[in-house]
Formats: C-alpha cells, structure tokens, sequence
C-alpha cells in the first residue's frame, strides 16, 4: 500500500470513529434524558436506554444499546454504506453480521420483538438505503418471503433481491443447516437502518441537544456544551469498551462543570420523598425543646460536631434511651436545610409495619425504590438522609427490610450520600449487621463510646451540666 492510500485509510478510520462517537453520543443523550426509544426502533414504546457498551465484540459491536427491561440493540456504523454486491463491500459486511447476530440470538423470529440489528447511516447517505429500510418493514407483522418479493414495487423488489443475496452468501459460510424463508423474514424483521448526525451540524444532533437541555440542564439552549463533553466522553468508551450506565454518564459530566437541575423520571419521587420528610420533622418538632412553657429549646454541644461527621461520610449515631438522639438528629437536619446539598429526614416508627422492600417505597408514596431516587438525584452537592430510630423496628417484621436497606443505601450511593442512623449504644454493641455496614474509625473521638473502635459512629451523651444549666436559666426566665 502507498503512502497516499495508508493516509487514506487512516483518515477513514478516523471517520468512521468519529461517526460511531456521534452515535454513540444520541444514544447517551436519551439515556441521560430518560426518554423511551422503542417506537423509533419497532420496539415496545416505553422502551428506555439503561446502559451503552462501545466495542463489545458482538456480531453487530460498534455499539450496544441496553433496554429497561431487556433487548439490546446492536449497531453497526457506516456513513455511507449503499446497495451494492460484493460480501466486502459496506452493505455486505453489515449484512453478514446481521446473520452471526441472528446466530447469537438462537436463530428466532422473537427476536425481533427485543432486539434490533441497526445500520446507523449519515444523514445524507444514499437515499436508496430508506428503500431497503422500508422493504424489511414490510415483513413486520407477517409475510411470506416469496409472496411478499412479488407484490411489492420493483425498487422494493430489488432491495430485497440485493438483501436476500447477501444474507444467503453470508449464511453459507457460517451456518450449516439451510437458509430458510421463515429465517429471511425474521432478520429482515430484525433489520433496521437509521440516520443520524454526524456531528452538531446535524437535525439528529441538534434535537438531542435540545432534548437533553430542556430535560436537565433548565432550557433547549443549555444543551450544547454538554452534547460536545458527551461526545467526548463516547470516543473514551470506544477506545476503551467500558460499560456506561445514566448515573455513571452523570457522574461524569458533573465532573466536567455540567450540573444536572432536573431528573425527569425522578422528579415526582423527589418531592414526594422531601414533602414525607418534612411532615416527619414537624411530627417530630416536640423532641426539640422541652415541654416547660411554651417549650425550651434544648441547645446541645453535641450539634456542630455532629453536623461535620455527618458531611464526612455515613455514620451511626448512638446513644442510651433518653439521650436525646432524635432531638438532635432533628436539629442536623434543620442546619442542613440551610445548606445547598439535599438533606431527608425518616423515622422508623413509621415504617415498622413493613415486611417487603417494596413495601417501604409505598409507605413513601414512590414510584421507584428510593435507592433509586437518591441516586437519580440532580445536581452534585453531597446529601444526608438521616434515620431516626432504627430500635423500632427491632424484632418486627420491618428489622430485616430496613437494615437490608440501609446496607444498599451506604454501598449504592453512599459515595454522595452521607447515610446517618441512629441506634441505641445496647443494640449496636450486641448485633453484628451494623457494625459491619459502618466499618470504620469514629470522626470524633470526643464523641466515641469505648470498644466500638472499628465502628464509625457518634454517640450523644446526656445532658451536660452546661447544657442542664442552660436549661435551667431558660426555664427561670419563662418563670
């Protein structure tokens, strides 16, 4: 090969990644937005992006599109492929991976129903693609091979001719059994071909950019800078074939200054989860003051000690009936309230009827687990969700599902969210569940109990004398 034809096909290479980024990139931008894609794909409607893969080594590996609930669709990226013979040629290749995949998926006309072969072409490939395109539609709700090939026109006629031709060369150097008519149908049915942008120029492009701004960035217009860090994002994962999920795709994008002010799929969990929150608070509001007059405030020294651990990192608070756990939990949260990162109060006294998982997440009055909710939170300013007497639940039926929760709670979003339960010192000292979900060194010693060494926690003493003191000037003064 000449120098002139290596530069040459470098600079196809680099075309063809450049496009398969782009794609890539859409893909990401609907996962990100949470809008379902199945219609566009022939798909069940409410079909949802929940996971992307570059370079997986599937039959069709430029990109794997995982669906909620199942199905992939499998991409292959050409920019201008059109329809000619030769098993070498664009539409060839393609057309001989489309058969490997059916292969992979059990050669079955179901599979069609969860899965897509995609051909994701430029926007300005050769229009003869769409024939072709609307050729295989012709076989999605039935439809014999041969009698369908004989009514359609003859452009469609011909595109299926050149997609039959293909399919057989490719299924004889594969497959040893026969290719039948009822396998013709099901990858034509499997088969799809679709446009998209090459770069931000492109309608395809400009859409999703739109799409993803208006859905979590506050506008149409806020959209772009994301897009361009998303896309190169997606050059990342093709040289590497990291899987992506929508909250690691997040993550990164907040890393890089794009802050998320919205969770559409989330956001009526959210203010359902805040509005049970606060109603939990006010319930709880007596535990704050002392019920002399009007009622004392009760100022502990404990408070701003406390506050700092809970920003460093999950923790248990702990302290013996009576101390003041609650009161002081309710004041964490009141200070809290006040700073930019979200902050949710529970208590279980509330949830110790509850015996499934998914019993809590109704209690709450949400559509997801709220695992799920915390971590579709917007935005990236760290949270604390607090848990106000966990010795409620104690062998109920409840203990189990909350401390089963709690334990996802600090490994699933426990990176963001600061967890903070509060138990009695008895029931941590003689169970092993928390200890080992709160492994660690306390924050502050002034505020650790003796042989929970390996136990991050904060134990609430009593009252002070300083604290008793001040207690009893406020309560002369109400005299």
């Amino acid at each position: 090969m000449t120098d002139d034809n290596k530069t040459a096909g470098g600079r196809a290479t680099e075309a063809g990644m450049a496009f398969q980024a782009a794609v890539a990139t859409w893909f990401a931008a609907q996962m990100l937005a949470e809008t379902p894609i199945g219609s566009q794909f022939g798909l069940a409607t409410a079909s949802n992006v929940v996971g992307i893969q570059c370079e997986t080594g599937d039959a069709l590996d430029d990109i794997v599109v995982h669906l909620e609930g199942g199905g992939a669709i499998y991409i292959q990226c050409k920019t201008r492929p059109s329809l000619t013979v030769g098993a070498d040629s664009a539409l060839g290749k393609t057309l001989g991976q489309l058969v490997e995949l059916y292969v992979q998926l059990g050669q079955t006309p179901l599979a069609a129903a969860v899965d897509v072969a995609l051909l994701a072409v430029a926007e300005d490939a050769p229009r003869s693609l769409d024939v072709l395109e609307a050729g295989c539609r012709m076989f999605d709700h039935g439809g014999v091979w041969d009698v369908v090939i004989a009514q359609v026109p003859q452009d469609k006629r011909d595109a299926l001719s050149l997609f039959e031709d293909h399919i057989q060369h490719a299924w004889r150097s594969r497959v040893a059994s026969p290719l039948t008519s009822d396998h013709l149908v099901a990858m034509a049915r499997l088969f799809r071909v679709s446009r998209f942008a090459e770069n931000s120029t492109g309608s395809t492009w400009r859409e999703a950019s739109r799409l993803l701004g208006r859905r979590l960035f506050g506008g149409d217009d806020a959209g772009a800078a994301p897009m361009e860090s998303l896309l190169g994002l997606c050059r990342t994962f093709i040289r590497t074939g990291a899987p992506v999920d929508r909250s690691g795709l997040l993550r990164a994008l907040r890393g890089k200054g794009h802050v998320d002010i919205s969770a559409p799929a989330f956001n009526k969990d959210i203010e359902a989860l805040l509005a049970y929150s606060t109603s939990e608070q006010r319930r709880l509001a007596k535990h704050t003051r002392l019920p002399l007059g009007l009622g004392i405030p009760i100022n502990r020294d404990c408070l701003e000690p406390l506050v700092a651990a809970a920003g460093g990192g999950s923790l248990l608070v702990t302290g013996e009936p009576g101390a003041g756990k609650t009161g002081v939990l309710l004041a964490v949260a009141a200070r809290l309230a006040q700073a930019p990162g979200p902050t949710v109060f529970l208590s279980v006294e509330r949830l110790s009827g509850i015996t499934l998982r998914n019993d809590l997440a109704a209690e709450l009055r949400l559509a997801h687990d709220p695992i799920e909710v915390l971590a579709a939170w917007p935005g990236d300013q760290p949270g604390v969700f607090i848990i106000d007497a966990l010795d409620a639940s104690r062998g109920g039926p409840s203990e189990a599902v909350i401390a089963s929760f709690i334990a996802d709670a600090v490994e699933k979003v426990g990176p963001r969210w600061s967890i903070v339960a509060s138990i009695r010192s008895f029931d941590l000292r003689n169970g092993r569940r928390f200890r080992e979900t709160f492994a660690g060194a306390p924050p502050n010693l002034n505020f650790a109990e003796k042989g929970l060494d390996n136990v991050r926690h904060f134990h609430i003493p009593r009252l002070s004398s300083d604290e008793l003191a001040a207690v009893s000037a406020a309560s002369a003064t109400l005299d």
